[in-house]
């Protein structure tokens, strides 16, 4: 699916087409039908979860454009979309630990205090490594 130039970067789209696989032509038409709704949401200037200058809150972009891309394989290299297992288990990890911790903070403001948030977050991976041995 085409994505317009000026909408891409607000749907965190970097290519010039949206390209994903679904097990049935009901559910990718349900997805496309999704996509072309959020296009005409941002043309029209009436959503304004999706922001260029960073404001977006980090729980906004989780919700609306990271969380749909990950499970999809997005956001990685591979091509293979991550199992389900693998999902669950994301899933529950961001809604434990991580969105409590940075879900009111926007993306500029994260992107700004980076040291103190990389800090937070090896402190938490530690937390979980030890959980997760015992």
């Amino acid at each position: 699916m085409y994505i317009p130039k000026e909408i891409r970067s607000k749907m965190g789209i970097k290519g010039t087409h949206f390209v994903k696989r679904y097990k049935t032509r009901k559910k990718a038409k349900e997805a496309e039908l999704d996509i072309l709704t959020k296009i005409h949401q941002l043309e029209n200037g009436e959503n304004l979860v999706f922001s260029k200058d960073g404001n977006i809150l980090f729980s906004d972009f989780y919700k609306h454009i990271w969380w749909e891309a990950y499970k999809a394989s997005q956001t990685t290299s591979t091509t293979k979309p991550p199992s389900q297992a693998i999902i669950d288990g994301t899933e529950i990890v961001f809604k434990r630990h991580i969105l409590p911790m940075f879900a009111n903070f926007s993306i500029d403001f994260l992107n700004q205090n980076k040291q103190y948030y990389i800090q937070q977050l090896l402190h938490l991976f530690l937390f979980l490594k030890i959980s997760l041995n015992q």
